[in-house]
């Protein structure tokens, strides 16, 4: 028996645009959203050993969410009725979802699944502490050999989120979201069998 795949997208326009405020709550981005879209293809020439060293995702702000092209090794592999795509806005009837994910895994139901909310839009009270908490540090080399894993890591978490500060995404500009729509359109396509 062939294995099912199951895969729960953000729509691509949201995907992008928060991915852009992500970037910059993390200070790999100092553009505004706009400028951050058009300087995308010559960053990516521009960074490109950095980029196959840290990972293509940094300033690949259209890329991201190119869903058909990214699962294309395995829908050439799978048949579409092995496989359930989902947008993230399915959460929002969350009893619907699992219903819809019962039903494809052919699972019985099981009552009382709750939905979590998690990862609240946040920027850094200080960018600098932030990069200090992200990064390597002689400080936290030294933690190393006098404090276990588990302990350092619970300490760097709780420190990150006491500096972070509740932020609300602006608005994006209609012609970007219309512009991102018209780029997604065919990805979308190819995903609704």
């Amino acid at each position: 028996t062939l294995p099912r795949i199951i895969a729960i997208f953000r729509e691509p326009v949201a995907l992008v645009h928060s991915f852009y405020w992500h970037s910059v709550r993390e200070g790999r981005e100092t553009l505004d959203f706009r400028g951050a879209l058009a300087a995308e293809s010559d960053r990516l020439v521009r960074h490109e050993a950095f980029l196959q060293r840290r990972g293509r995702i940094v300033y690949s702000y259209r890329r991201i969410a190119q869903y058909a092209t990214h699962l294309q090794p395995y829908l050439a592999r799978f048949p579409m009725a092995r496989c359930l795509f989902l947008l993230t806005e399915d959460l929002k009837d969350f009893q619907g979802l699992v219903r819809k994910l019962e039903a494809f895994l052919e699972l019985d139901h099981v009552p009382g699944l709750k939905p979590v909310i998690s990862n609240a839009a946040a920027l850094p009270r200080s960018p600098v502490l932030h990069r200090w908490l992200r990064e390597r540090s002689l400080v936290k080399e030294a933690a190393k050999h006098v404090l276990p894993s588990s302990l350092r890591h619970r300490l760097k978490m709780r420190a990150i989120e006491a500096n972070l500060k509740p932020f609300r995404i602006p608005p994006l500009e209609a012609d970007l979201a219309d512009c991102l729509r018209r780029h997604y359109a065919d990805e979308m396509r190819k995903l609704e069998g």
